[in-house]
């Protein structure tokens, strides 16, 4: 059986969540909310997201080279995923976020209550789970570094973060729902799935 382990809304460091993530995206996603930096938390975002989407694809087709063979844009892996079962609902917040990428690579800049991270919220608390995580706004996780880049207390939350901060706890969020929901589909389906396996995949 696949194990993800979830309490509430608040997941501490050692439960298994921070090995869904490559350790070095980690500790970026961590640096950019620390600096206020946006753009790398929406780039980081995107990667890995991007790894999740090639992870259920080459689950539900038992091809691991479906998109190592030629580039495939982040909106067509989308589109793929969900025939290939991904519910409608990740699919769209997936794509918010390669929005925002683009928007911000054209140089607009993100405001803490700006329209686009408001959306990007709704698009993730709509989204179904698996486990029992909460929306965005009640969402609170521990990303503080050390000097060594160990995780050293710090809280995450949304009442008291600036734009940057707000769109990690809307990845996080993200990537807490879709990873329960897959290992609950991959379970129903006797299917296993590591949790190093997420941190090992890369996009394509």
């Amino acid at each position: 059986m696949n194990d993800f382990n979830l309490s509430a809304t608040t997941v501490p460091l050692g439960l298994g969540f921070e090995s869904a993530l490559n350790p070095q995206d980690f500790v970026t996603l961590t640096r950019a909310v620390s600096q206020s930096d946006a753009a790398v938390v929406v780039a980081c975002a995107q990667g890995c997201l991007e790894r999740l989407l090639n992870v259920w694809a080459s689950k539900m087709t038992a091809d691991s080279d479906m998109f190592t063979r030629l580039v495939v844009p982040f909106p067509t892996k989308v589109m793929l995923c969900g025939k290939l079962g991904m519910p409608s609902g990740f699919g769209f917040a997936f794509n918010q976020f390669n929005a925002l990428a683009d928007a911000i690579q054209l140089g607009e800049k993100l405001v803490v209550r700006g329209e686009k991270v408001l959306a990007m919220a709704t698009a993730v608390d709509t989204c179904e789970t698996a486990g029992l995580v909460g929306g965005c706004a009640s969402f609170a996780q521990t990303l503080a570094l050390d000097e060594q880049g160990a995780a050293d207390g710090g809280l995450l939350e949304w009442a008291t973060v600036d734009a940057a901060g707000r769109l990690a706890i809307c990845f996080l969020t993200l990537n807490l729902k879709f990873v329960s929901w897959m290992l609950a589909v991959l379970d129903a389906r006797d299917m296993e799935l590591p949790l190093e396996a997420l941190a090992l995949q890369r996009p394509n």
